[in-house]
């Protein structure tokens, strides 16, 4: 079946049809960049990767250029902060792909 947005993913409108969060404020999707690493990784690895990524994510000319793409650069709390997130996120979309059947490549 195929899917139609009836409203742009965006935080304005467009034209004159509304944004998808003033259609439902339970709709809430958003993008996320990040690196995962292999099982087993040594906790102290993750820790420096982390702590270089979100220098990274602080310098004032990576925001700039995650604003020209109207990206909101942001940080979680750490790497179990973005596991939970990752978890969190697996179930409410996976539910969602069994509840209406969702395929890919149909």
């Amino acid at each position: 079946m195929p899917m139609r947005s009836a409203a742009p993913w965006s935080p304005s409108r467009s034209g004159s049809v509304p944004a998808a969060g003033e259609v439902s404020k339970e709709l809430v999707v958003t993008n996320w960049i990040n690196f995962f690493a292999p099982p087993n990784t040594p906790k102290p690895v993750i820790d420096k990767i982390n702590a270089a990524l979100v220098k990274c994510v602080a310098r004032e000319d990576v925001r700039a250029q995650f604003l020209k793409l109207l990206v909101t650069a942001t940080s979680m709390p750490g790497p179990e902060a973005f596991q939970k997130f990752v978890a969190s996120e697996y179930a409410r979309y996976g539910s969602l792909v069994r509840e209406r059947g969702i395929v890919i490549g149909e």
